[in-house]
């Protein structure tokens, strides 16, 4: 078993949001007993429970679900992109060197970078970087502010991130739209509606054919662009003109991209895996986070997809 989607902390990155809270407004607010909540600049407060920051534990935990490989994530939360690059820069150089560090020494790990999105030539630097120290490619928000990924300015990056075949997990922050600001809602329908903007962007931008060697993997199933993809098939074919760059069908092109199977569904995942085909569903927790699906599975998704093989560390 394998596990694309999941998160750590490492005891470097935790001293240097300390060194930096009051630039980073950064906040450890308690919550009941044995709680503790991590805020950034006020936003995307989440539980800092000690598999997030604990690497003894992180790694029993794994041991125990008998995980054969586990693909080690920075969490969203310090992406950064709202703070001058430098302050990213740093955090990231912080972050990419200690998951180096984890994943050299353990064979059950691999990892995935962070970069400076909001500075794309310095975030094409980090990744070559990064990948130099045996990560398989980086994890990235949606866009940065309101540009997706398709905007001219992220070129640069994502040449750098073909170039290196390069695996990109498009994870989305909560969406701060002020309908969705109660009930959860931010995360239950803003995270998987932030996952379909930016699916549906690769698609219909072209960038899949602009980018062919990068091998780009969705948070959350997809969010809803899988449900979507036969009004998504139908507007091409409405509107023709406006879609002439196109190569391809929608659908084409969805079933090159990959997912996680994060959708505690199982009439989902069976729809999701006819749709795109089982060999792009990649199992994946989201541990450990509140809303993992743990223990993981399934086993009928693909536990070997090719993007494990293109920057395999050597160990």
């Amino acid at each position: 078993m394998i596990d694309c989607h999941t998160h750590f902390i490492p005891e470097a990155v935790q001293t240097w949001l300390k060194d930096h809270q009051e630039q980073l407004n950064a906040k450890w607010i308690p919550k009941g007993q044995d709680q503790t909540l991590l805020s950034i600049n006020n936003k995307w407060a989440f539980p800092l429970t000690l598999p997030f920051i604990d690497l003894a534990l992180y790694e029993t935990t794994y041991q125990k679900a008998q995980v054969k490989q586990a693909i080690i994530s920075p969490v969203p939360q310090l992406f950064l992109y709202d703070f001058e690059s430098d302050v990213t820069n740093d955090l990231a150089s912080v972050y990419n060197h200690a998951l180096s560090e984890i994943t050299s020494h353990n064979d059950s790990f691999l990892g995935l970078a962070t970069v400076s999105l909001q500075n794309p030539v310095r975030a094409a630097e980090q990744l070559e970087t990064a990948m130099n120290q045996g990560l398989l490619g980086a994890i990235i928000g949606p866009g940065v502010g309101t540009d997706t990924l398709s905007n001219e300015r992220f070129i640069p990056f994502f040449e750098a991130a073909n170039l290196r075949k390069a695996l990109l997990f498009i994870h989305p922050l909560l969406n701060e739209d002020p309908r969705l600001s109660k009930l959860k809602m931010p995360n239950l329908i803003g995270v998987p509606f932030e996952t379909t903007i930016a699916g549906s962007d690769l698609i219909l931008s072209g960038m899949l054919d602009r980018f062919p060697d990068i091998h780009f993997l969705l948070a959350h199933g997809g969010g809803f662009l899988p449900y979507q993809i036969g009004r998504m098939e139908k507007g091409v074919d409405s509107w023709s003109s406006e879609y002439r760059h196109l190569s391809r069908r929608p659908l084409d092109y969805a079933k090159q991209l990959y997912f996680d199977s994060v959708l505690w569904n199982d009439e989902a995942l069976t729809f999701l895996m006819k749709t795109v085909g089982a060999t792009q569903v990649i199992p994946g927790s989201d541990f450990p986070f509140e809303l993992k699906q743990w223990p993981l599975g399934p086993e009928s998704a693909n536990t070997n997809p090719s993007f494990l093989h293109v920057n395999q560390p050597t160990k």
